[in-house]
């Protein structure tokens, strides 16, 4: 690993409240900076009803407000515009930010704008807002984005004399003076929502952990961040509102790794995700998760030492460095996996002769390149996005695919496919030599047979099965007679079985 001096300058909001039913100290936080304040938010949280104990909180407080609902998920200059011409018709002393990070975004610019008397372009890059905008209140809806302690924004310029693409808006001046996380405004939030924002929220944290611009205090939060992640992230999935516990650990790693991020570091996983954002039109968060993993792995020879620590502490790896940090790789590849997330560059209609394109897109923010642990040149970019592009359905082939010892109803091989599996492999569509591209709709359907309703657990492949990890519909003795697990439509538990007696009626493979 790249030795790294030590130095920390702490940036964070004023004040930082956490806890379920914080939300209702908006209106004294509000009152504290004047009489009127405009709220910030997009179509959807209004309409889910998330704005009713904001309102209520406000007008108690005594503070008059109005509601700007004009912003879109990835937010535009234009949208940013028009947010500062309605607070500066009110006389808005503070602006409530609620949503997502394009909400938050937004909120933070618009006070800028109303402070400044520079054009929005003026503002763009690195310290670049020589007043420090109106106070803002920021309370986040989901737990990922962490904008809500950032002093970053991110706006498409779409502005007919624009430049046509992302600008960010780095400077402390723009950080919020409230930051109010309460977990209950992101208890209901939506699956796909959940885990892609809850998998950045990750990619902030490892991308910080192996910068080397990064610190001990840093890491602390980072670290502990992603074990939150690790633990959590797959209850607040798939078990939504009847996870409470989950929801309310991911909304506190989701704030610990930006706090972590904003002063520690950044690496290479999001510049990789910039040029497939930009190109396939693939939301921020689902871009990063096509990266992540292919990333870290990339970096590994710079930093095993510290990734073979985080593999100990994640995964409880143990044997070489080497080792660990392979664990640590493998750790995250299946997080992502298990979430659904393992898209292919293919998946989003990239194109081969596409990558040198990419590549280039991929190089081009410096702020996530220099603290990078290993220098990163366009050939780099290109042999990352490469391995996304040919990446296999991971599910599919560490379950189904993977040569191991199996009983057939024949003989017994040591080693070799199933002869289940190698018709399955003459219907699949290509064969390369980097393995198998399963289709989606199979990939899906085994991605789903891994997980119970009721526990976000992935299924074990141990010998003897275990009541906690049937599905909720197997019975309690194995009748199938699956000789590839979750290769069938049976509902058994996940396990190699023994042969079954002669006669017995195979199960109905789904390919």
């Amino acid at each position: 690993m790249i030795p790294r001096d030590e130095h920390l300058d702490f940036v964070s909001p004023d004040n930082l409240i956490f806890g379920r039913g914080t939300v209702t100290e908006t209106g004294v936080h509000c009152a504290q900076n004047g009489d009127t304040v405009l709220l910030v938010t997009d179509p959807g949280i209004r309409n889910a009803g998330l704005l009713d104990p904001i309102v209520s909180s406000i007008e108690t407080a005594g503070v008059d407000y109005e509601v700007f609902d004009g912003v879109e998920p990835d937010p535009k200059v234009s949208n940013t515009l028009e947010c500062a011409d309605l607070a500066g018709d009110i006389g808005a002393d503070a602006l409530v930010g609620i949503g997502g990070g394009s909400s938050m975004d937004v909120a933070k610019t618009a006070a800028a704008l109303l402070t400044n008397e520079s054009p929005i372009e003026k503002l763009f890059g690195r310290h670049n807002v020589p007043t420090e905008g109106l106070p803002t209140v920021l309370l986040p809806t989901t737990s990922g984005t962490g904008a809500e302690v950032s002093p970053a924004s991110v706006l498409f310029d779409d502005r007919a004399n624009g430049t046509g693409e992302k600008e960010g808006i780095i400077d402390p001046a723009i950080l919020s003076h409230t930051a109010i996380i309460d977990p209950d405004l992101s208890m209901h939030l939506p699956a796909a929502l959940t885990k892609s924002t809850g998998l950045d929220a990750f990619a902030h944290a490892m991308g910080s952990y192996m910068a080397t611009t990064s610190n001990t205090f840093a890491d602390a939060l980072c670290v502990q961040a992603m074990e939150l992640i690790e633990e959590h992230l797959r209850d607040a999935t798939f078990m939504g509102a009847d996870a409470p516990e989950a929801r309310e650990k991911m909304a506190l790693a989701a704030t610990m790794a930006m706090l972590g991020r904003v002063n520690g570091g950044k690496a290479a996983i999001h510049s990789i995700a910039y040029g497939v954002q930009a190109l396939y039109d693939v939301p921020h968060a689902v871009a990063i998760s096509m990266v992540l993993p292919e990333v870290v792995e990339y970096n590994q020879p710079a930093s095993t030492e510290a990734f073979a620590r985080l593999g100990t502490r994640l995964y409880e790896a143990d044997g070489s460095r080497r080792g660990r940090a392979q664990t640590l790789v493998e750790g995250i590849t299946r997080l992502r996996d298990d979430l659904g997330l393992d898209q292919s560059l293919r998946s989003v209609g990239a194109r081969e002769e596409e990558m040198d394109e990419l590549a280039e897109l991929a190089v081009h923010s410096d702020r996530h390149l220099e603290p990078n642990p290993r220098p990163v040149e366009v050939s780099d970019a290109k042999t990352i996005l490469r391995s996304v592009w040919w990446r296999l359905s991971t599910v599919m082939w560490r379950t189904c695919f993977k040569p191991v010892s199996i009983s057939t109803h024949t003989t017994t091989r040591k080693s070799g496919w199933t002869p289940r599996a190698k018709s399955i492999l003459k219907k699949l569509p290509t064969i390369t030599s980097r393995g198998i591209l399963v289709p989606d709709d199979i990939s899906e359907k085994i991605r789903e047979s891994r997980w119970r309703s009721d526990r976000a657990r992935p299924y074990s492949t141990q010998s003897q099965p275990r009541e906690d990890i049937r599905r909720p519909h197997a019975p309690a003795t194995p009748s199938h007679c699956c000789t590839i697990p979750l290769m069938c439509s049976c509902s058994g538990p996940i396990r190699r079985l023994p042969r079954p007696k002669r006669g017995r009626q195979r199960c109905k493979p789904w390919v």
